[in-house]
């Protein structure tokens, strides 16, 4: 017994280590951290049809054994880019929509994995990769869709329009918005 909990000690202290590390490199998503024109470190491309490209992701982290997961939407500055005639508020607000698409899918994962009555220790980790991957199709398609609808900011009205369904959806969810989950989990079947 105190062999299995020292490995989920090191485990659990592994993950925080690995998470804490990605921190660094990465803009993690807050309502009181919007994204600025510096955090567009990448060199733009030399020909593109677009003003600036915002790298989104969502993480999942497996905290510790026992259901406990972390899921965050996060920036790659490193990956971003932006040329400097697009540089300005309301560019800046159209790539901030993106980060806030990718804080609504990874509330929606929270409350998926959350309302699950399926989970048990064997299966929970299977289980979330394949739900993330699932949430990750719906997200990509949203992401899309709100750059062909708006194309690309420059439609205004239909940028305004995204700029409150965004909102909207992020108030909606709200009660997701805690990074950190306990998953709950039934038995060993």
């Amino acid at each position: 017994m105190k062999n299995k909990l020292s490995i989920a000690i090191l485990l659990l202290l592994c993950s925080i280590h690995s998470f804490s590390q990605k921190k660094e490199k990465h803009i993690i998503w807050s309502k009181d951290r919007l994204l600025t024109w510096e955090d567009f470190q990448k060199r733009p491309p030399r020909s593109s049809p677009y003003g600036a490209e915002v790298q989104v992701k969502i993480v999942l982290s497996f905290l510790d054994i026992q259901g406990s997961v972390e899921i965050r939407a996060i920036v790659i500055p490193k990956n971003s880019w932006a040329m400097s005639e697009f540089k300005d508020n309301y560019g800046l607000k159209h790539e901030q929509g993106h980060f806030d698409i990718t804080e609504i899918y990874a509330r929606l994962f929270r409350k998926k994995l959350l309302e699950q009555k399926r989970f048990t220790l064997k299966n929970y980790r299977k289980k979330c990769i394949y739900i993330s991957s699932k949430i990750n199709e719906m997200f990509n398609s949203e992401q899309d869709l709100y750059d062909k609808e708006t194309n690309h900011s420059i439609i205004r009205e239909k940028q305004e329009e995204w700029n409150k369904k965004i909102a909207d959806r992020l108030n909606e969810l709200e009660e997701y918005s805690n990074p950190v989950i306990q998953i709950k989990l039934r038995g060993n079947g």
